[in-house]
C-alpha cells in the first residue's frame, strides 16, 4: 500500500497500513472497539483539566516527581536533533517537564480531545499540539526518536496492543517507547476505580501484563519509580488550595511523605505501584 507524506512528517493521505514489524500486528485493526468503554473515555476527558496541569506545575510536593519522570524520558533521547512525540498527552504537564529537562527539536503531543489540545496550544506554542486518535497516528512510519505514554494504557483498554504498533510504527529504529503505568491492584488503585469509572481499564495494569505485552514487540526494561501514590491520591483529591486550607493540605501532604518514604524503605522494587517501561525498537 502507498502512503504520502510531506516534508515534515505528517500524514496527507495514506493507502493503508502494513506496518510489517511482528505477526502479532497483522491483526490489530480487526479486533473491535468497545464502544461503551470508548464513550465513558472521551466523555470523561472531553474539557480540559486545567487544575491538574497548574498543581502539577505548583505544587511543591509534585514537582519533584514529575521533574524525575521527565528525567527518565530525557535520558532515552538524541543529546541533539530529537523528535519526541508523546501520545494521551493531555494538557501538557508531561511536555512542559520534559521541555525543561530536553531541548529537543521537535516536541509533539496527540490527545483525542480538542479542547485539552488548545489548551496545550495556548500555554505551550513552542510544542507541536494535534487531537487524533492514537489508534491512528497522523505521522510517517519511523519518525520520532522518543514515544511517551504515560497512564495511557488503562484508558485505551479495548485495544492495549494497537496503542503499542502505533507508538511503534511511528518510531525511529534504535528508538524508544517510554510507558508509564501504576499497577491497578493495590488498594488505592482499586479504591481509585470505584471512584472514578473512567479508571477501571486499570485494573488490567499489572507489572507482568504490561511487560509481557510491550516484550512482544523489543527488549523491555522495567524501572519501578514511585513505591506509593501516597502524594499523588492526596494531588489529585486536595490539590494546592490556597488560604488557610493550605495549612490543613500540608499538614496531610506531609503524612503522605513520611508514608511513602517508610513503603520505599520496606518494599521490593518490584513490588512498587508505578513503573517505567522502555522498549527499545529493533
Amino acid at each position: 500500500m502507498r502512503v504520502d507524506y510531506d516534508v515534515k512528517g505528517f500524514k496527507r493521505s495514506t493507502g493503508g497500513t502494513g506496518f510489517g514489524l511482528h505477526a502479532e500486528m497483522n491483526n490489530v485493526g480487526a479486533i473491535p472497539p468497545d464502544r461503551t468503554a470508548f464513550s465513558a473515555q472521551v466523555s470523561f476527558h472531553r474539557e480540559a483539566d486545567t487544575g491538574r496541569f497548574f498543581n502539577r506545575l505548583r505544587n511543591p510536593f509534585l514537582v519533584p516527581k514529575e521533574a524525575s519522570l521527565a528525567r527518565l524520558v530525557a535520558g532515552g533521547a538524541p543529546a541533539s536533533g530529537s523528535r519526541i512525540l508523546e501520545v494521551g498527552c493531555g494538557e501538557g504537564s508531561n511536555l512542559w517537564f520534559l521541555s525543561q529537562e530536553h531541548t529537543a527539536d521537535l516536541l509533539v503531543g496527540v490527545d483525542l480531545s480538542p479542547a485539552k489540545v488548545g489548551f496545550l496550544k495556548e500555554m505551550q506554542p513552542r510544542v507541536i499540539s494535534i487531537a487524533a486518535d492514537v489508534l491512528h497516528l497522523p505521522f510517517t512510519n519511523e519518525h520520532f526518536d522518543v514515544v511517551m505514554c504515560r497512564d495511557l494504557l488503562h484508558h485505551v483498554n479495548w485495544n492495549r496492543p494497537g496503542v503499542v504498533v502505533e507508538c511503534i510504527r511511528v518510531l525511529k529504529p534504535g528508538g524508544q517507547l517510554v510507558v508509564f503505568e501504576g499497577c491497578g491492584q493495590t488498594l488505592l488503585n482499586r479504591t481509585f476505580q470505584m471512584l472514578v469509572p473512567a479508571e477501571r481499564g486499570m485494573r488490567d495494569s499489572t507489572r507482568a501484563s504490561v511487560e509481557g505485552l510491550l516484550a512482544k514487540f523489543g527488549p523491555t526494561e522495567v524501572v519501578a519509580v514511585e513505591a506509593s501514590s501516597a502524594i499523588r491520591a492526596v494531588g489529585y483529591f486536595v490539590g494546592w488550595p490556597q488560604g488557610p486550607a493550605r495549612i490543613l493540605a500540608l499538614g496531610i501532604y506531609r503524612m503522605a511523605t513520611a508514608w511513602e518514604r517508610l513503603v520505599a524503605a520496606i518494599t521490593p522494587r518490584r513490588r512498587w505501584v508505578y513503573q517505567m517501561y522502555r522498549l527499545s525498537r529493533p
